[in-house]
């Protein structure tokens, strides 16, 4: 996966540099850049997440690592140097504590696509297993403009058959779900008795957003029944796929930042979403829910009401605010910092959306499809991050950094609070306050 830009990130002069509150719940590097999540997975005692970082630098480039947070192979895709769009498959042998691994020149497995696609792009590789095969997929862009996702097949992980187009969709704006010209970070998982195909829409160097279809896969080729989108916001993209301890569906993302849209990223770039919880809703569309594990977090309730009986107001500071509102009647919630605003989250019952608003910036104005009357919407903010859940959508929000970070409230105006919940999460490892 890769995010082209080579821009500066040093803010412009005008703007004070002051340090950055560091999320306390999401994932992220202690400096440098990172972006795409993968290899989750639990191992006797402990997960393992490995993702893509860029020491010593805030900015994409194409040298990216792995960096390892606490799979025995691991998969990437090996940028070719003449063409960065078009890698090869690599495989990686890690030692016992999953810490350190090692590759060679001779350890390529898949050296580019098949001659007779004309291929693009080939890039990011999913393993799974499949009867008594390991299936590949692997994301494409095809000559046509469309974007495609190839399957291959092995017995050892060591020789790959290639199987053909897993599934292909050449698509346009004018569709209900546009997919763009290449599926990055494609996860083909099964879910009930459906499947899924998660892909990260990519079109002219350009990141967009997570789509999913939910269909039939018969062992070579995926069939989508319908196409969703799957995330809202300018933030969440290359979404991983992985089985929790429990057996759970779940996933997790990369909330990305660049300087283009950030000017404040002297520090590092990049984090995790909250992980999420995959199901299919009764009418057969996929949602997310917060992992069982945040609810495990220490907290502690904030009732304090301001400026008026409709109001209720949280100082961020360095905790995680965790909010939980009804959908059925008007609410806006404003994140402000010395008495401006930096996002307003309103939400329209009326029109059964959230509307998510930046003020002085080039707003998003991009709805979160929101439920129907009596449904409830999760709204959680940690240091810059904002992600919403709803039952029939999902958004994840970069807010700009404070300048002055003691100095942030986040501000709940609406005209019935008496079912809104408003948290403070502790920081990790300490107890809850009493």
């Amino acid at each position: 996966m890769s995010a082209e830009t080579a821009a500066s990130a040093q803010p412009p002069a005008d703007i004070p540099v002051h340090p950055r509150p560091r999320p306390q719940i999401h994932f992220t590097a202690d400096d440098e850049w990172i972006n795409d999540p993968h290899g989750i997975t639990w191992v006797t005692d402990r997960y393992h997440l490995f993702y893509q970082a860029i020491p010593g630098r805030v900015t994409w480039a194409p040298n990216c690592q792995w960096g390892h947070a606490e799979s025995a192979d691991l998969f990437y895709t090996r940028i070719a140097r003449d063409n960065w769009g078009r890698g090869t498959v690599a495989i990686a042998r890690g030692e016992p504590t999953l810490r350190t691994w090692t590759t060679t020149i001779d350890d390529v497995v898949i050296d580019g696509p098949p001659p007779e696609l004309d291929a693009h792009a080939f890039r990011a590789p999913f393993v799974f297993r499949h009867g008594n095969d390991w299936i590949m997929i692997i994301a494409a862009g095809l000559p046509d403009g469309s974007a495609a996702a190839l399957q291959y097949r092995s017995a050892d992980l060591q020789t790959w058959t290639y199987d053909g187009v897993l599934c292909s969709r050449l698509s346009t704006r004018a569709d209900d779900v546009w997919t763009g010209a290449l599926w990055e970070c494609p996860q083909l998982f099964p879910l009930g008795d459906d499947w899924v195909l998660v892909v990260s829409v990519w079109d002219e160097h350009t990141l967009h957003y997570v789509a999913a279809a939910v269909g039939d896969y018969d062992g070579r080729r995926f069939t989508p029944r319908r196409w969703q989108r799957l995330t809202y916001g300018n933030s969440a993209y290359a979404m991983t796929t992985f089985l929790d301890r429990a057996g759970r569906r779940c996933a997790l993302s990369w909330l990305r930042e660049e300087p283009q849209n950030d000017p404040h990223l002297t520090e590092r770039a990049g984090a995790h979403s909250l992980p999420a919880v995959l199901k299919l809703r009764p009418d057969g569309y996929l949602a997310l829910t917060p992992h069982p594990s945040i609810e495990a977090l220490p907290r502690t309730p904030i009732t304090h009401v301001c400026d008026g009986p409709g109001d209720i107001r949280a100082r961020c500071e360095t905790d995680p605010i965790d909010i939980t509102v009804p959908a059925r009647s008007p609410l806006t919630i404003r994140i402000k910092e010395t008495g401006h605003d930096r996002v307003r989250i309103t939400i329209d019952p009326t029109q059964h959306r959230i509307l998510i608003e930046r003020p002085g910036r080039t707003t998003e104005h991009q709805p979160l499809l929101s439920t129907s009357h009596g449904s409830t919407a999760r709204i959680v903010v940690d240091a810059d991050i904002a992600e919403i859940f709803t039952d029939n959508s999902y958004g994840a929000f970069r807010i700009e950094p404070a300048r002055q970070p003691a100095t942030s409230d986040v501000i709940l105006h609406g005209a019935d609070m008496s079912t809104t919940r408003v948290q403070r999460i502790s920081r990790l490892g300490e107890p809850a306050a009493s």
